[in-house]
């Protein structure tokens, strides 16, 4: 009895041993995936030694305004008194904007060379952008206007009909866009650590969008284009082994 546990116990010793080193070489088969200039997180899922598939999403805020004053002004001749009068009137615009922008994506990557510290691939990828803005522009004008009186000796008065009565007006407007796309990029991944490597990918993507191309408030009015855009891609970033 005693010998065949001693031989159970050697025999799993044995398999420890061997077994040891093959899960030390096992590479990690997840990857959270962090991403500059435009801030974007993947998962990466390595299915093979050369294959592994990517999901990524983004997600940007955007909110401004912008406000300003202008100033009417017109001259005209009154009785023989008075060489002119004067009459100013003043307005003020505030267009503010909220603008939501994401996007979900999905690469292959493909190795094209790999040693222990240094993988060389090209990843395809197909992407979905969409966006949405609304827009709102407040104006607000004195109705009632002062008038400045010049007379003929030189001497000037100033006449205000009543209070000033501000009048504002709003006009909002939004619009949302879907556009697809699709590249190709070549990257280089190294391992900093055990669980950590950094990387950089350089490419070209090809979009397409059918959504407004800009709005105007004020004349209520859409101008419709069809946009295609191609350029260049670039990235870096760090990944999480695990």
């Amino acid at each position: 009895m005693q010998t065949s546990c001693l031989r159970l116990l050697a025999l799993l010793l044995a398999c420890v041993v061997i077994a040891a080193p093959a899960t030390a070489q096992d590479e990690p088969k997840y990857a959270l995936v962090a991403s500059l200039p435009t801030p974007t997180v993947s998962l990466e899922w390595r299915l093979s030694q050369r294959l592994a598939i990517r999901f990524d999403g983004s997600y940007s805020h955007r909110d401004e305004s912008t406000e300003y004053e202008s100033t009417t002004a017109g001259s005209y001749t009154w009785f023989d008194t008075i060489e002119t009068s004067r009459v100013t009137g003043r307005s003020r615009q505030r267009m503010e904007t909220v603008a939501h922008t994401g996007s979900i994506g999905i690469a292959g990557i493909v190795a094209l060379r790999r040693t222990n510290h240094l993988h060389l691939y090209v990843a395809p990828r197909v992407f979905l952008s969409l966006s949405r803005q609304r827009s709102t522009e407040t104006i607000t004008s004195d109705a009632l206007p002062s008038v400045t009186h010049t007379y003929a000796n030189g001497a000037t008065s100033q006449v205000i009909f009543g209070l000033p009565t501000r009048t504002p007006s709003s006009t909002e407007t939004s619009s949302s866009s879907t556009s697809p796309g699709a590249g190709i990029s070549f990257g280089a991944r190294s391992k900093v650590f055990q669980s950590l490597a950094v990387f950089g990918e350089a490419g070209l993507n090809y979009s397409r969008s059918d959504s407004p191309l800009a709005t105007i408030p004020t004349l209520r009015t859409e101008i419709d284009s069809r946009r295609i855009a191609v350029g260049t891609r670039a990235v870096a970033g760090v990944m999480l082994l695990f």
